[in-house]
């Protein structure tokens, strides 16, 4: 704004300032919150931020997308959960 105080300036450049002023702020904070659940991962689930996406089985059209999903690895013995 100060770069440009005392030129004249189309209100649509005007609009355009004002609206980067309101919704920056708030967008960078979203974007720093949204990198720390990303953390050292290539992607993660808006829904679901601890599960992986993993391919699961094909559907009726047959287009086998990723979908968010835990890889739970459980040993039995005897029909027993054990650890």
């Amino acid at each position: 704004d100060q770069a440009l105080e005392g030129k004249p300036v189309s209100k649509k450049v005007k609009q355009k300032l004002n609206y980067a002023r309101r919704n920056w702020p708030s967008k960078l904070a979203e974007y720093a919150e949204k990198e720390a659940v990303l953390g050292s991962r290539n992607s993660y689930s808006k829904t679901d931020p601890q599960a992986t996406f993993m391919r699961m089985k094909d559907d009726h059209m047959l287009n086998g997308q990723l979908k968010p999903a835990y890889n739970w690895q459980i040993s039995t013995s005897n029909q027993f959960i054990v650890n």
